[in-house]
């Protein structure tokens, strides 16, 4: 797999477009640059062209794991108030607006982990997360129809380090495993190109090894990955690179929305929508999810330009194609940071996250103003 030669002759194999929300360059997340943030939306496209309509009530929950199998929203762990810092061990699934708890004894705790459905739906993997003291990299694994937990072998990653707030996405061929883009903290920060590894493995025989790829990115926390041909883009978790784009890397989304893609072509040919003139600001803890065959919706999130003080309700849609345009869909009723966005029964749903009043319970589909 990777090897330090590849890892320095990676610009052989893939390409990277960076594209800066801020004039000033940052080294961290961190860092701060406070007369170069600008608004968090394009002044210029005041209009509101979505709103959130409530379907469901369930958990109170933030930063969870997520993943959709056969139109059933399954969510696991995370915490349920605003300063918590044990994370759950409980897990839900949403089908005919309705949430039903399934937790079993043998369940782990766990926050800031990611997720991913596999074997054709026949099992959930967990990867990484916060389990009440450390960063894990640890591999759980969900046997959806016994309804029981594993956890997986999965050497290979590095011992000083462990994941949170981290995003996975498979590759096309399965068989080339999942692609995950940091944070892997601890001292793993410190190097240039520490963020990206391999997980490959297979949930039936709860194996995985862990390998780094040979890619350059940068540390980052609460970010999005979306996959569009044989690119791959990066959105949010720093201050300074609100989207990235690298080349040859065909990965593969599970949950796209498709309903609403017709709709939002028609917007943005007619000039319903107009390009922003100014990217949104940056932001981490967001969601976002690939809508139809070139486009995206980004949602919510903490913004780093310090003019949001609560959680974001801005939604955006990104064509994904050689030159990027943002389209400014307005604000929704509900800001919501550390929430869950997922594509199921032909309807774009949001569950849990951070609001302004803390972790919120309600489940919302989000449709067109038409």
């Amino acid at each position: 797999m990777a090897s330090s030669s590849r890892r320095a002759s990676h610009d052989n194999y893939y390409s990277v477009t960076i594209f800066n929300a801020d004039k000033h360059r940052r080294n961290s997340i961190d860092d701060t640059v406070s007369d170069s943030r600008r608004l968090s939306t394009d002044t210029n496209s005041p209009s509101y062209h979505a709103q959130a309509r409530v379907i469901a009530h369930g958990p109170p929950v933030a930063f969870f794991g997520s993943c959709v199998i056969d139109d059933v929203f399954y969510i696991h762990g995370g915490v349920r108030t605003r300063a918590d810092h044990a994370p759950s061990n409980r897990m839900f699934k949403f089908q005919n607006n309705t949430w039903t708890e399934i937790t079993t004894p043998d369940s782990p705790s766990l926050s800031y982990h990611r997720c991913l459905a596999m074997n054709n739906g026949q099992y959930i993997v967990t990867i990484g997360g916060w389990d009440g003291s450390k960063r894990k990299a640890d591999v759980y694994i969900f046997d959806v129809a016994n309804a029981v937990w594993h956890y997986a072998h999965a050497p290979g990653f590095p011992s000083d380090g462990g994941l949170n707030n981290h995003a996975v996405i498979p590759f096309k061929s399965h068989n080339e495993g999942i692609l995950v883009i940091g944070r892997d903290g601890s001292l793993r920060m410190q190097r240039k190109h520490g963020d990206a590894y391999c997980l490959r493995g297979d949930p039936a025989k709860r194996a995985f090894r862990w390998e780094q790829y040979p890619i350059g990115v940068a540390s980052r926390s609460g970010h999005t990955l979306i996959g569009h041909g044989s690119s791959m883009y990066i959105m949010g978790g720093r201050a300074d690179h609100l989207i990235q784009r690298y080349t040859g890397l065909p990965v593969e989304n599970q949950s796209i929305c498709n309903h609403l893609y017709s709709d939002l072509k028609e917007m943005i040919k007619s000039n319903v929508l107009i390009p922003m003139k100014k990217l949104p600001s940056t932001r981490k803890d967001h969601t976002s999810i690939p809508c139809g065959s070139d486009l995206a919706i980004v949602y919510g999130g903490e913004t780093f330009d310090g003019r949001l003080r609560e959680p974001s309700n801005e939604l955006f849609v990104v064509s994904l194609d050689t030159h990027e345009h943002w389209y400014n869909l307005g604000r929704i009723e509900f800001g919501r940071q550390g929430h869950s966005m997922v594509n199921a029964n032909d309807q774009l749903i949001v569950h849990g996250g951070l609001g302004r009043a803390g972790v919120c319970d309600e489940t919302f589909a989000i449709d067109l103003i038409r």
